[in-house]
């Protein structure tokens, strides 16, 4: 007979039955924690992953935003360029003022320009012809700046008008065929008009500055 034998059977099924609610509770508890630990963990992550996932979104908005400014940059550069490209094919060689003041001296008192066309225009074929030998043929403009440009222009100007009479306009060509600054004098039109019961010409007139030179 052991000791084991006094104590009653209703004791140890107490017994029993109470370490298994401390069991029970101990492991509930114990999932409860690991059960906590593992949202607080998620949690965690997620607060981690939703920063990165912020600063992610930051840069690609930060990246979007550099390439439009690139693009929008790109686009101001080529118009840039464009203008700078039309700005160098109008502007002559020979200054505007100069020009003018000679165009001035070659007007009579008898004529009034009603409009001044200013235009740059490829140099044409029929003052190439002027040298001897087309294929040897090339252009100088007198400037060294000028002279870089591939494909040589010359400018050109049209005056309209209206003159006194005819002869009045025939002045005007033999005055601008004389001047220096002037070639290809070109009459377009001259035909009579009436201004305020008055007979006047009305007139066009093309020519080209002279500042290139045909080199055979």
């Amino acid at each position: 007979m052991t000791e084991l034998d006094f104590i009653p059977e209703w004791y140890q099924a107490g017994r029993n039955r109470q370490l298994w609610r401390q069991r029970r509770c101990v492991m509930i508890g114990l999932t409860v924690v690991v059960v906590v630990c593992g949202f607080l963990a998620a949690g965690r992550s997620l607060t981690l992953a939703n920063a990165e996932l912020s600063m992610m979104r930051s840069e690609f908005e930060s990246g979007i935003s550099k390439i439009q400014r690139f693009r929008e940059r790109q686009t101001e550069l080529g118009n840039l360029q464009k203008n700078v490209k039309m700005f160098e094919a109008v502007n002559p060689r020979t200054p505007y003022t100069a020009a003018l003041a000679e165009l001035t001296h070659c007007i009579d008192s008898n004529i009034v320009l009603s409009k001044l066309t200013i235009q740059a225009v490829p140099v044409e074929s029929a003052d190439l012809d002027k040298a001897a030998g087309r294929k040897q043929t090339r252009v100088q403009m007198r400037s060294a700046a000028a002279a870089t440009s591939a494909a040589p222009v010359q400018t050109e100007l049209i005056l309209r008008g209206i003159a006194l009479n005819g002869s009045t306009v025939a002045e005007l060509i033999a005055s601008l065929e004389q001047s220096g600054y002037f070639c290809r004098v070109i009459p377009g039109y001259s035909k009579n008009a009436k201004v305020h019961d008055f007979d006047v010409s009305e007139f066009e007139v093309r020519c080209v500055l002279a500042d290139f030179e045909v080199i055979p």
